[in-house]
């Protein structure tokens, strides 16, 4: 039996078992694994959100948490387990940079920076948040996609 897997492997995963006989007696099973990737999307700007979401669920990404200011982030990720989280630093009102380092203070969670401005703050997410990346804006889905591989394997071999 060959098993189809997405491209990561999520933190939680569905199972659906179908079965039965035929009538000569033997038993006829299948079964359909779907892993559950959840990415946490902080960015103020609507259709950059949007975008994000899209090339993560082409990425096998399935569940999205959005929010749009440093509060709402901060307020949204109590209780939540994500997989990722894609953060603006700039947010109007807020700073994603410090939303992202509220909420990696309670869990370690992988960390991707969405950015206009990366030379404004890449030394303090240097500083803060070694694990996390940059990508820069415009957002390229090949770029992307290279740094969600990169930060899910660095999470998953600590």
């Amino acid at each position: 039996m060959q098993r189809l897997r997405p491209n990561f492997v999520g933190s939680a995963a569905a199972v659906v078992e179908i079965g039965g006989e035929t009538t000569d007696g033997s038993t006829i099973r299948l079964s359909v694994t779907r892993s559950v990737l959840h990415a946490f999307i902080i960015e103020d700007d609507y259709l950059i959100s949007q975008a994000l979401r899209d090339m993560l669920a082409d990425l096998g990404f399935n569940r999205f948490s959005f929010a749009r200011s440093e509060d709402a982030a901060v307020a949204g990720a109590h209780g939540e387990r994500f997989d990722l989280i894609t953060a603006d630093a700039r947010l109007l009102p807020g700073d994603g940079l410090k939303a992202v380092e509220t909420i990696c203070r309670r869990r370690k969670v992988p960390v991707i920076f969405v950015t206009g401005y990366p030379d404004e703050i890449e030394g303090e997410i240097e500083a803060k948040l070694p694990e996390a990346t940059i990508v820069h804006k415009p957002i390229d889905a090949t770029e992307l996609a290279a740094a969600v591989r990169n930060v899910m394997a660095a999470h998953e071999a600590s």
